[in-house]
């Protein structure tokens, strides 16, 4: 039965992880939407056009910054929530 508990774990925080990385798709494409608006905001900069906005480079920020969490997420679920749930449970059956 403690061995079904702890595959359950393990299962569950893969699972949970592997949501995590296909989450960060979507912040990775706005991102690379962002710096595509850059470029084109720089290449009107040398042509005589607008100057660049710091909205743009915050976009990019923005966009960046919700990847790096969903990393982090995933990395954790995969390496320190396992461990740490299997403590918690042979802590309550006493084991």
């Amino acid at each position: 039965m403690l061995d079904t508990i702890v595959e359950i774990i393990f299962g569950c925080c893969a699972v949970g992880a592997a949501v995590a990385i296909l989450m960060g798709i979507g912040p990775g494409t706005r991102e690379e939407k962002a710096v595509s608006d850059i470029e084109k905001a720089l290449e009107k900069a040398e042509n005589g056009g607008d100057e660049l906005k710091t909205e743009n480079l915050m976009d990019c920020a923005s966009a960046e910054a919700p990847g790096q969490y969903l990393l982090v997420i995933a990395v954790l679920l995969l390496f320190v929530a396992p461990s740490f749930l299997t403590q918690i449970i042979f802590r309550v059956l006493g084991l």
